[in-house]
């Protein structure tokens, strides 16, 4: 792998020349390179910038992952297992986190994505329309 050396980096000029992309310091030319590597090296450095800015902000996701778990929301903020499981010991066992929230949480609640739950209805339809466990047509009486 190459390397750049650009000593000022504040004083560095990016240019379009044709079809090629320069890099100008103080009117030196310090690089030239056809749009397509310039591309290329673009997308690598912003993939590159993106992982640092997620272990710089590793805590504020832990805290906000945390709140969307304590809150049931089934959204991911990262996709590393480590951050992820991290934040559900977070949501677990952080006290304040209940506080936070609006009208608190009481502390025996469960937390987490909830199943999916139903009653099961009382009366079910039978062969030929005949709710089961009910009686129809009952003759004579009262109901």
């Amino acid at each position: 792998m190459g390397q750049i050396y650009i000593p000022k980096l504040k004083n560095v000029t990016v240019r379009l020349e044709g079809k090629s992309v320069q890099l100008i310091e103080e009117g030196m030319l310090i690089l030239e390179m056809p749009y397509q590597a310039a591309l290329d090296i673009a997308r690598a450095i912003r993939s590159q910038a993106m992982k640092a800015s997620q272990m710089a902000n590793v805590q504020r996701v832990i805290s906000d992952q945390a709140l969307l778990i304590r809150k049931g929301v089934p959204l991911r903020l990262t996709s590393r297992p480590d951050v992820f499981k991290e934040a559900g010991n977070e949501a677990a066992h952080n006290r304040d986190l209940r506080r936070f929230l609006p009208g608190g949480i009481p502390s025996g609640v469960a937390f987490g994505c909830p199943a999916v739950r139903h009653k099961p209805a009382k009366h079910t339809i039978g062969p030929k329309g005949i709710p089961s466990g009910e009686e129809f047509g009952k003759i004579g009486g009262k109901k």
